[in-house]
């Protein structure tokens, strides 16, 4: 009797319905029609019949109580001799057909048939028999479509509703239903060499032919999980195209699952080129959810605009678990053309080309994730949009980041750091964000050329040349930048129409005080440059462009008296009144130092520098001259 007694972990029912759910893998084989059901402690009700593929129970009247959700529910069978004789009976027949497909074993090596079990040559053998001939269970040799071979399959007497899924149930031509003995668990299989299959895209085949419906509660009633064994070596490629198999999960057994790259030859066209990703989703695609760490090898040829890790293209979608994703890609890590892709906190560090690609109206989600060592760009967006807040984007070949056209990223608390050429590069779009850090840049921090980036909080250790370059248009507004450990003259330039601001700069180190800043052909700078060194005016607007400045109390520069005169006024640029003292000059050609010249007439804007040559100087006089109220 025990093995009739069923305790349910997981149940739900609606109010008014007379079918009820289970929610888990609980089963309730054998249960026996007319049983008394339990539910969550109360409200008998009686078994009218199972379904053990839908895994639900139909009641004889229907649950006029509140809706049950995620409750217990305990089925035993009627404490009567019937139903006590009917469950010994039941137990008995199982008890002799379980003797008689051991007995037959032999029979099945010979050749020779049961009368019992039956065997068949493929499943459409199975579909084609007779209701009439009672084969209560069949074995097909080699089953291939689930991928096991010498599969048993049992007359489903109760079923008259379940579809043919060519995996785990065979609809005969007269309707009766056949459900595999050894059919896989619903939410795992395995790939491998001692697994239930031998390669990803044979488990997804098979997963992916069974039926998911929707169910009144709204529970899913179905996911699976692809497991990869230990050892397993990705040896192809899954292109997913115009189906959802989102429901699919990969995961692996071992830390690290390496991908054969000389196995990715299947192409597909996308854009200029074909490429030949490890994983493609494709035309409203979605790619089971990635929760392994893959790795590419270096067999095969290398060729870095096609071998990519994930790509999603037209619709194509991709979700990465957490510190799962694909590492040392040839070609881009993580690529999208008009795809979509979520990928917090993953990984696909050391990409040949580049880590991150969103191209085309793509929108990712990559938060946190790894994109370091790139071989060129770590991440390089154009026309899409990408939340990479707290990302490594760090020690890239060329540059850490790099906008074109309409993008838009958000890159607070990003490590943008060791680029070999630029931390970031807008050529077009807008960077947002807080914290961005570009220190140890090989050419310059950031170059905006007709793009911007806007930052509270600006981090550079240790700069080696130009911070800051705005050109073409291009826009920096950076509030809190910080210069730090600064050791040789840095730059901020604007030309061309760039604009640069950058007010709350604070720049320390033993050469802080040196610092270069520059405008050409109408650019324009607006900080507190408090150390400013140059030629040009601050607080001026000239030809070459404008920079406007609070608190300058260092310049530099030079000025001429013209041939026949005897004294310029110079604008000195410093924030404050200067006294005689502070103005250092220097003549600069022999007419300024053969003749006497002075200081005077200093304000709180200009200084005059006379020379004492009745009727004006034969030739232009040159100085160079310093301020410094420090």
């Amino acid at each position: 009797m025990s093995a009739y007694v069923f305790e349910l972990s997981d149940v739900s029912i609606a109010n008014g319905s007379d079918i009820l759910y289970i929610n888990n893998t609980d089963s309730v084989f054998g249960a026996i029609p007319g049983s008394m059901v339990w539910v969550d402690g109360y409200r008998p009700r009686f078994v009218d019949s199972v379904d053990t593929t839908a895994n639900t129970v139909k009641l004889t009247a229907n649950w006029d109580g509140l809706a049950v959700n995620n409750a217990p529910a305990t089925i035993v069978p009627l404490p009567t001799t019937s139903a006590q004789l009917s469950a010994i009976d039941a137990i008995n027949t199982l008890i002799d057909a379980t003797d008689d497909v051991i007995e037959s074993h032999d029979n099945f090596i010979s050749g020779q048939a049961s009368s019992l079990l039956y065997r068949m040559n493929s499943a459409n053998d199975v579909r084609a028999i007779d209701s009439g001939l009672n084969k209560k269970l069949v074995s097909i040799n080699g089953f291939s479509s689930a991928g096991i071979g010498h599969d048993l399959f049992y007359l489903d007497e109760s079923d008259l509703a379940s579809l043919d899924d060519d995996f785990t149930t065979l609809v005969t031509a007269d309707g009766e239903r056949y459900k595999s003995l050894n059919s896989i668990a619903n939410d795992v299989v395995t790939v491998g060499t001692s697994g239930n299959f031998s390669t990803i895209n044979d488990a997804v085949a098979a997963l992916s032919r069974k039926q998911r419906t929707h169910t009144v509660s709204g529970n899913e009633p179905y996911r699976a999980t692809i497991r990869l064994l230990s050892g397993f070596v990705m040896t192809e490629q899954l292109f997913v195209d115009a189906i959802n198999l989102s429901w699919i999960t990969i995961e692996a057994e071992d830390s690290e699952v390496v991908i054969d790259r000389a196995s990715l030859v299947k192409s597909y066209p996308t854009l200029d080129y074909a490429s030949t990703p490890a994983f493609l989703a494709i035309n409203n695609g979605e790619l089971p959810i990635i929760g392994a760490l893959f790795k590419m090898n270096s067999t095969g040829s290398t060729d870095y605009n096609k071998q990519h890790g994930v790509m999603v293209a037209w619709g194509g979608k991709a979700r990465v678990k957490p510190y799962c994703g694909v590492k040392n890609a040839t070609g881009r890590g993580l690529y999208g053309v008009n795809g979509w892709a979520y990928a917090r906190n993953s990984i696909f560090s050391g990409a040949g080309k580049y880590g991150c690609r969103p191209s085309n109206s793509s929108v990712f989600n990559v938060r946190g994730s790894d994109f370091s060592g790139a071989g060129d760009t770590a991440m390089y967006c154009a026309m899409s949009l990408v939340a990479a807040l707290a990302c490594n984007l760090s020690g890239a070949g060329v540059d850490a980041v790099q906008t074109l056209y309409g993008s838009y990223i958000v890159l607070s608390d990003a490590n943008l750091t060791n680029a070999g050429r630029y931390g970031v590069w807008a050529r077009g779009g807008l960077i947002e964000g807080y914290n961005i850090d570009v220190s140890g840049f090989g050419s310059r921090g950031v170059q905006a050329e007709g793009g911007a980036l806007k930052s509270d909080g600006f981090i550079c250790d240790n700069p080696g040349g130009v911070v800051i370059n705005a050109v073409l248009g291009g826009e920096v507004t950076l509030t809190n930048a910080e210069f730090t450990n600064v050791a040789v003259n840095t730059t901020v330039g604007a030309y061309s129409g760039g604009i640069v601001r950058c007010p709350g700069i604070s720049i320390t180190g033993p050469n802080a005080g040196n610092q270069q800043y520059s405008v050409l052909n109408g650019g324009t700078i607006i900080a507190p440059l408090t150390s400013y060194i140059g030629s040009q005016t601050p607080n001026k607007q000239t030809e070459a462009g404008l920079i406007v400045s609070d608190g300058v109390v260092k310049n530099v520069g030079n000025a001429k008296v013209s041939a026949g005169t005897n004294i310029v006024t110079v604008d000195h640029g410093l924030s404050f009144t200067p006294d005689r003292g502070h103005i250092q000059v220097t003549p600069n050609n022999q007419e300024a130092s053969t003749n006497p010249w002075w200081v005077a007439n200093v304000n709180s804007t200009s200084f005059s520098i006379g020379v004492y040559a009745p009727g004006g100087v034969a030739s232009d006089a040159s100085f160079n001259w310093s301020a410094d109220i420090s």
